[in-house]
């Protein structure tokens, strides 16, 4: 039975007096992928912060791996970030690096690693995303998917326990996304890697995901299986994967007292 590789508890945070993120408990198993869905601005890019470390959050704890992190100091947080790999939303390649150079940094950087090796690394890792052969060019020289894989090769260098993707299928077009994720599934399936998916896109949520966690307004408004979300007859949930705006009440007299004050 697997047991939970990422653990959130209580979790809260806010922007100076707006509350973001809004009581946050949700377990994340070992060799799951798990899709953060929701519209723009409900907390989800802000909850990924949290749980790769790059934030600290107003209360609550995260757990990776069975390692509380949000008490550590920042060199024992990059200990922990090494168990990870991150797919940035826009690739952050290096631009004066070729791709090769982009995805043996980790490796340059936290192994003691020969060169002979990381360069075999190197290729493996390319090929393990469909761009054997591509050490040598620039980023400037590779298509928006492309460079999606080659960030992708980079996250995978150090062979870690949980991959976190931002928004893997932005910027590109339908069949260029679908590339991306049979890729992820690609993957899932031969590593049995640990994987968060932060998204929008319901065509690809629902494609990869075991389970799916919607977010509105900063809280968890269903955690379940493609399946459960589908069935679910709430409101919110019901317009948000229709695509309809949700209509809400304002209160008239809390308008005013904040336009007065």
């Amino acid at each position: 039975m697997s047991k939970p590789m990422i653990k959130i508890n209580n979790l809260v945070t806010y922007y100076d007096d707006r509350e973001i993120l809004s009581d946050i408990n949700l377990e994340i198993m070992e060799g799951e992928k798990m899709v953060i869905l929701g519209a723009s601005g409900c907390g989800k890019t802000t909850l990924l912060r949290h749980i790769i470390g790059l934030m600290s959050p107003y209360s609550g704890t995260i757990e990776i791996d069975g390692t509380e992190i949000t008490s550590l100091s920042e060199d024992e947080i990059d200990k922990v970030r090494l168990k990870m790999g991150v797919l940035f939303q826009s690739s952050a390649l290096f631009n004066s690096m070729t791709v090769g150079e982009n995805v043996g940094l980790p490796l340059r950087e936290h192994t003691e690693l020969n060169e002979n090796v990381i360069q075999i690394m190197t290729k493996m890792k390319l090929e393990q995303v469909g761009l054997a052969g591509f050490n040598n060019l620039m980023p400037s020289e590779l298509s928006g998917g492309m460079k999606k894989r080659a960030g992708l090769a980079r996250a995978m260098a150090m062979d870690p326990k949980i991959l976190f993707f931002d928004e893997p299928s932005a910027g590109l077009d339908p069949i260029v996304a679908d590339g991306i994720d049979n890729l992820i599934l690609k993957i899932s399936r031969a590593f049995h890697t640990t994987m968060v998916i932060v998204t929008h896109d319901l065509r690809s949520a629902f494609k990869i995901a075991d389970r799916i966690t919607l977010l509105y307004k900063g809280k968890i408004l269903i955690s379940g299986t493609p399946d459960q979300i589908k069935k679910s007859t709430d409101t919110h949930i019901i317009n948000f994967l229709s695509g309809k705006a949700t209509e809400e009440e304002i209160d008239t007299k809390a308008y005013l007292e904040r336009l007065l004050s």
